[in-house]
C-alpha cells in the first residue's frame, strides 16, 4: 500500500484532527504526516495514521465532513483523477473531495473546481520537504535572495501548487525535482526551465575551550557576553571544558545558556587540551552545523559577526586570521618546521593565528585536522619532555605546517576581520572594530590579559570617545 499525502490550492495539507475527529487542512511546515490517500491495486482510500499503522477514514456527516470507520462499516471507496501538471481530483459517492477556504475538507461537491484539485506527495518527497523547510539556507546567486549571501528563512508550499524560496516562486514539481539534487552539502534547483541554484545549510556554532584557572573562565565570560552584546550572535555555543554546564553557567549570558552545551575531552596536560579544537571531526552531531568558528577565551568580540559567519559558511577551506612573519626567529608558526621539511611550500610569509578558525563544516575539517592532531602527537612523542611542544606554540605550529603543505586554509577572510595580536601599550581606541580582538599572548597567560580585555569591554560601552591604555604590565 503506497500513502501520498495531499496538497490544496490554499497551500495547505490535508491532515488528520482526532480532537474532532475529520480531516482538514493545516498550514506551515509543522502540519503532522498523519492522513493521505492510499492505493493498493488501484483501490484508492482516504487513511489516518494510528502509530505505525495506517487506519480507514470514511465515516461521513451531513456536511461531508470525513472521519473514522466504524467497526464493521462498509469503507468509502475513492476514484482518482489525473489532470495536468500533476494534479488530481478524488471521487466518492458520486460527488468530489474539496478544500474550502475555511479550511475544512468535505466529500460534498458536484463538480470538480479549483478547491477540488489536490497535488500528491510521495513520502520521500514529503520527507524532502520535511527536511529542508525548517531549516536556514544560503543560495549560491541573488536570484532567490537580494543579495548573495543572504539567508533563506525557511521554504514554504504556497497557494496555486506552487512553493517559496526566499524571493523565488515555483511550482512544487521544480522544488521536488531537486530532491534528486540533494547531496551532504546542501542542494540545488533548476527553475525557469534553465536557471540554476545551489543551496547550502546556514546553521553556525561557535566553540572554544576553557580549563584549568579561574581567569580562563573569566575571559571566557567576556568573549561570551561580548559575542551577544556587540557581535548580536544569539546561535548554539559548545564548550569543552573540565567543568560541567551547570558549573558554567555563572560566566554564560542568560540570552545564550539555553542554547550553550557543555562536553568533555580526554585531556592531561596542556598538549591535550591545545588537540580539542580539532576533534570536532570525530563528534558525528557536528556534522549539521554549518559553518563553525573556533575562538580562545582570549578574544573580545566587536561587531556584528552574522556577516562573516555567511562568507565561512560558503567558503570551502578553513580559514585563518594572519599574524606575524612566518619563520621569524620566535617560531610562534613553527619555523623550525618549515626549515626542516624544506619540500614544505610557503603559500604566505605571515604566520596565523591558530586561535580562531573559520570552518565551513566538518567534512572540509577532515581533509585537514586529523593531519594536524597525528603530526602533532607525532611530534610530541620525539620530545624528551611533552611540555618541550611550548617552543612551537604547541598546535599552532603544527596546524601552519599542516595548512601550507595540504594548501588548505584561506588567509584573507578571517584576516579582514580579526586584529591579532592586540598591541597592548597603544589605546584601546585605535583597535579597528573587524569583529573580533584577539588578546593573544602565550598559552595559560590569562591574568596578563584579562585586565586588558575588561578595559576594552568597557569602552566598547563607553563609545568611541574612550582613549584607555591597557599596559600588559599591569
Amino acid at each position: 500500500m503506497t500513502v501520498e499525502f495531499l496538497y490544496s490550492v490554499h497551500g495547505t495539507a490535508l491532515v488528520y484532527d482526532p480532537l474532532q475527529d475529520r480531516l482538514v487542512q493545516a498550514a506551515g511546515p509543522h502540519a503532522p504526516r498523519n492522513a493521505g490517500l492510499a492505493t493498493d491495486d488501484g483501490v484508492c482510500r482516504l487513511v489516518y495514521r494510528d502509530g505505525d499503522v495506517w487506519r480507514p477514514l470514511g465515516a461521513l456527516d451531513r456536511d461531508g465532513h470525513i472521519g473514522k470507520v466504524a467497526d464493521g462499516a462498509p469503507p468509502l471507496l475513492l476514484r482518482r483523477y489525473r489532470h495536468m501538471n500533476d494534479l488530481i481530483s478524488i471521487e466518492g459517492n458520486g460527488v468530489c473531495l474539496g478544500a474550502p477556504a475555511d479550511g475544512s475538507v468535505v466529500l460534498a461537491r458536484q463538480t470538480a473546481g479549483q478547491t477540488e484539485a489536490f497535488y500528491p506527495i510521495d513520502p520521500a518527497d514529503a520527507a524532502f520537504l520535511d527536511e529542508i523547510a525548517d531549516r536556514i539556507w544560503i543560495a549560491s546567486g541573488s536570484g532567490l535572495v537580494a543579495k548573495i549571501g543572504d539567508p533563506i528563512h525557511g521554504i514554504a508550499i504556497v497557494r496555486d501548487f506552487h512553493a517559496r524560496i526566499g524571493l523565488l516562486y515555483i511550482p512544487i514539481r521544480d522544488l521536488l525535482a531537486a530532491r534528486h539534487r540533494r547531496f551532504r552539502g546542501g542542494w540545488s534547483i533548476v527553475y525557469d526551465h534553465w536557471r540554476v541554484e545551489h543551496l547550502i545549510p546556514f546553521r553556525p556554532l561557535i566553540y572554544m575551550i576553557a580549563y584549568g584557572k579561574q581567569e580562563i573562565f573569566e575571559t571566557m565570560a567576556l568573549l561570551l557576553q561580548t559575542l551577544w552584546e556587540f557581535g548580536q550572535y544569539d546561535g548554539e555555543v559548545l564548550i569543552f571544558s573540565d567543568r560541567d554546564l551547570a558549573a558554567l553557567q555563572p560566566y554564560i549570558p542568560p540570552d545564550l545558556r539555553a542554547k550553550t552545551k557543555a562536553a568533555t575531552a580526554p585531556v592531561r596536560d596542556i598538549t591535550d587540551m591545545m588537540a580539542i579544537k580539532y576533534r570536532i571531526c570525530d563528534m558525528p552531531e557536528l556534522d549539521a552545523y554549518r559553518p563553525l568558528l573556533y575562538l580562545d577565551t582570549d578574544i573580545v568580540c566587536n561587531a556584528p559577526i552574522e556577516p562573516l559567519l555567511r562568507i565561512l559558511a560558503r567558503t570551502q577551506r578553513i580559514c585563518v586570521p594572519l599574524e606575524l612573519d612566518l619563520r621569524g626567529a620566535h617560531n610562534y608558526y613553527g619555523s623550525l618546521l618549515f626549515a626542516t621539511d624544506t619540500a614544505a611550500p610557503i603559500r604566505n610569509d605571515r604566520g596565523f593565528s591558530a586561535g580562531l578558525l573559520g570552518i565551513p563544516s566538518t567534512e572540509i575539517a577532515r581533509q585537514t585536522f586529523p593531519l594536524i592532531l597525528d603530526s602533532m602527537f607525532g611530534l610530541a612523542r620525539q620530545q624528551p619532555r611533552r611540555e618541550s611542544m611550548d617552543s612551537i606554540f604547541y598546535d599552532q605550529g603544527i596546524a601552519n605546517y599542516v595548512m601550507h603543505k595540504t594548501d588548505a586554509a584561506d588567509f584573507d577572510i578571517m584576516t579582514q576581520h580579526v586584529v591579532t595580536p592586540v598591541d597592548f601599550h597603544r589605546p584601546l581606541s585605535t583597535i579597528e572594530r573587524r569583529g573580533f580582538a584577539h588578546f593573544c599572548g602565550g598559552v595559560g597567560d590569562a591574568q596578563l590579559k584579562l585586565s586588558a580585555m575588561r578595559a576594552y569591554v568597557a569602552h566598547l560601552r563607553e563609545g568611541p570617545q574612550s582613549t584607555i591604555t591597557a599596559d600588559r604590565n599591569e
